[in-house]
């Protein structure tokens, strides 16, 4: 099957264009290739398009569920958020805690104006709301939208959204290397989001700290709830479809990465080295030079079990 007859099988025309006009929202921001929220949602979209009929098989609407992921994170792009600003008191970490409702507001206009009815956009909402969850004790998440919001983070209740949340999930809390060499994945993701939007903004060595400690354990735990509570609330003693159990496995294999970390307190400010290979520390001092250098590493080395974030 061509490409073309992939998507068409997906979703019909109204949604098609729909996506058309979320895709140009994320290039808005500038090029594809150095927009890390667009790639996230793409290779998410991607899990969709190549298991549309297994998820067909477990009543779960592929074409739905692709536009919901591609949507929903459109409200974290720079100008979006700018846009919606003064709706929170211009707080840019809120507005960005809240993302999933300025994609909503926004795209809720478009879908208006190319005549989408309100039943297929209730659809698309249903496969959105509580993606970023579940907002369960101790995760990142809770933690801060709670604070912000003084409410608690929505929940799921779709089987569209459970298949979203565990995607955004593995994603969003591992790293995998593509076929450029260079290392890809949500850690790298969200820890320019933290970078650029967060409380610890501009402070590379508590990023990485957050980033892989207290974030990852989170996800962790997170993926742990969706297996033990909601998935049988959702799916009952269905088993989760074949290509989430893979991207699982390559999940808990980004935890050899992390072990090439290197943190300590020598200095006045935290240093964040590396140890390849070779055995050769390198110390980085920016976002972009931490994760050129990491893509350098072979998780499989057995210096991995001697570095460790402290």
């Amino acid at each position: 099957m061509r490409p073309a007859d992939i998507y068409g099988a997906l979703f019909d025309p109204q949604v098609r264009k729909l996506i058309t006009h979320v895709l140009r929202l994320y290039r808005k921001s500038g090029p594809s290739l150095r927009n890390e929220n667009l790639k996230h949602v793409r290779r998410m979209a991607k899990s969709i398009r190549l298991s549309a009929d297994e998820l067909r098989t477990l009543g779960c609407d592929p074409g739905i569920l692709y536009a919901g992921i591609l949507i929903s994170d459109v409200g974290k792009e720079h100008h979006l958020i700018q846009k919606y600003l003064s709706d929170y008191s211009c707080n840019s970490f809120k507005a960005f805690l809240d993302h999933s409702r300025i994609s909503m507001r926004e795209v809720n206009e478009i879908r208006k104006e190319l005549g989408i009815s309100n039943l297929v956009w209730r659809k698309i909402l249903s496969s959105i709301i509580g993606h970023d969850g579940p907002s369960i004790y101790g995760s990142w998440w809770k933690t801060h939208y709670e604070r912000e919001f003084g409410k608690k983070y929505a929940a799921l209740h779709s089987r569209e959204a459970l298949i979203h949340c565990y995607l955004d999930r593995m994603d969003q809390g591992g790293i995998f290397k593509g076929r450029n060499g260079q290392l890809n994945g949500g850690l790298r993701k969200i820890s320019y989001d933290i970078f650029t939007h967060g409380k610890l903004r501009g402070n590379l060595s508590a990023v990485i700290q957050e980033v892989f400690g207290s974030a990852r354990m989170g996800t962790c735990n997170q993926i742990d709830h969706l297996d033990q509570v909601v998935k049988p609330e959702v799916f009952g003693n269905t088993a989760l479809p074949l290509f989430l159990r893979e991207l699982r496995k390559r999940f808990d294999e980004a935890e050899k990465y992390f072990e090439h970390v290197l943190m300590d307190d020598t200095r006045q400010e935290r240093r964040v080295r590396i140890i390849l290979n070779s055995g050769e520390t390198i110390e980085v001092n920016t976002l972009d030079e931490f994760w050129k250098t990491l893509s350098l590493v072979s998780p499989q080395s057995p210096l991995a079990a001697q570095c460790r974030i402290s």
